[in-house]
């Protein structure tokens, strides 16, 4: 049973039973060992087992060869002591046009940040980006990059370090071992999102939204070389919450505010879920009736439903039993058959009339430009009138919420809507939206 509630960081959403299957898919497919640690720290509410059954998406995406042996991490005593960076490349472009990322990885916390890129050129743009906000963030100076021998980290970005006083050590041609850090993170990124878009049952074009969901997930999730920690606590050095996640990929409504929508439209529409805002609060989501991302707060989350339900709603609501054709009439379209009248909502007797009216004076014109031409007959199918079903008179008798205050107050839980205004009045004031000031000389006031 989902039940909506506001979570504790203030954002609607939807609670529900969670296995260790869900958390699972919440934590965008953890290994279990992964699992088990943050269960020991009561870090998952609501969990129920560790033992996670083989999951054919981590198979799919995480099966490789067996690993060489190597020797135990070692790490820097400082955050910003060394960053590790290298570049992907990946073969489909993301809806933005994006064919790379770049990583970066504080080596003492091992907190991950990643840049989807169009071009290779790009990386000293976003690495000054990057530089900056981790300068600023921790009021402490960037020390050393390592990186391997490609043509994005000479030049212009070799000037760039020595200008800031940062050594950049780049690994011999050909020994990726080098720069191994990097090299493994990338390939655990990609497992991830391989993982992420088999699940969510998305098109690939989707693995940068994929891929800045992972990110955020591994932040939060244990660390080998932490021996268990979580690079995010470790970087900031304050508790991390999992109560904000969900599953990747899956449905979701979103509520749709009130100016954006007709009375009888509907209050809220499915998205699917892309992930958590960074510089903005609330989840991303994607529309795929306007095909964009939209971003809100208030949204109810189905987590055991994919793209797949979102795609097989809507074919339903587009196939329901109803012939009025709804797409806009070009006025070329309306003067190669002026005799034909066209329906843009079901109509009845009264507008048959009027439409009639209308044809006849539309042919009235056409006769005095043209005296000598023949009366063309239409060729598109008549179709019978359409008339609204009991459901339909219901949903046009409705008068739904008041709109004005005197309406309110003429209605018949004047009372309640009265109590609602006072509660609201108040929650402005607490929180300080708004400051009272005199009116300045000669404004009135509308």
């Amino acid at each position: 049973m989902t039940n909506a509630k506001h979570s504790k960081g203030g954002i609607n959403v939807a609670e529900k039973d969670s296995s260790i299957e869900f958390w699972h898919k919440r934590l965008g497919h953890l290994s279990e060992k992964g699992l088990q640690i943050l269960s020991k720290k009561q870090l998952l509410p609501g969990a129920k087992g560790t033992l996670l059954k083989n999951c054919v998406h981590c198979l799919a995406g995480k099966t490789h060869r067996v690993a060489f042996h190597r020797f135990p991490p070692s790490r820097r005593s400082k955050v910003l002591d060394l960053i590790h960076t290298d570049v992907c490349f990946m073969r489909d472009k993301t809806l933005g046009g994006a064919s790379y990322y770049v990583t970066f990885i504080d080596d003492h916390s091992r907190k991950v940040w990643t840049y989807a890129l169009k071009t290779k050129d790009q990386v000293l743009d976003v690495f000054k980006q990057f530089h900056a906000e981790v300068e600023r963030e921790t009021s402490l100076k960037l020390k050393c990059v390592r990186a391997d021998n490609g043509g994005e980290y000479r030049g212009p970005f070799e000037s760039y370090c020595r200008l800031h006083g940062i050594k950049l050590q780049k690994s011999v041609p050909k020994t990726p071992q080098q720069n191994s850090v990097a090299e493994r993170m990338n390939r655990t990124i990609c497992e991830r999102i391989k993982c992420m878009l088999s699940h969510a049952k998305l098109p690939k074009s989707f693995w940068g939204e994929a891929m800045r969901t992972t990110v955020d997930l591994i932040n939060l999730s244990p660390s080998v070389p932490l021996e268990g920690d979580v690079p995010q606590r470790v970087w900031t050095g304050t508790e991390v919450s999992y109560e904000h996640l969900r599953v990747f990929g899956c449905k979701a409504y979103v509520h749709v505010p009130k100016d954006e929508r007709a009375k009888l439209d509907d209050k809220a529409k499915p998205c699917i879920f892309m992930g958590y805002g960074r510089e903005e609060f609330g989840y991303k989501l994607w529309d795929p009736i306007a095909r964009k991302i939209v971003r809100s707060r208030d949204v109810i989350f189905l987590e055991d439903e994919t793209s797949e339900d979102v795609e097989r709603v809507e074919k339903k609501k587009n196939t329901a039993a109803d012939p009025v054709n709804l797409e806009p009439i070009s006025p070329s379209q309306m003067h190669e058959n002026v005799e034909e009248v066209v329906h843009d909502e079901p109509q009845g007797a009264l507008d048959q009339e009027v439409q009639g009216e209308e044809q006849l004076e539309q042919e009235e014109q056409v006769e005095e430009e043209h005296p000598l031409s023949e009366p063309r007959k239409s060729t598109r199918d008549r179709k019978a009138s359409t008339w609204y079903s009991p459901h339909e008179y219901l949903l046009l008798t409705d008068g739904g919420e008041p709109e004005y205050y005197q309406e309110a107050m003429s209605h018949e839980d004047k009372e309640e809507w009265n109590k609602a205004m006072q509660e609201e009045m108040e929650s402005l004031q607490e929180n300080h939206t708004y400051d009272l000031v005199k009116l300045p000389k000669g404004k009135n006031i509308t």
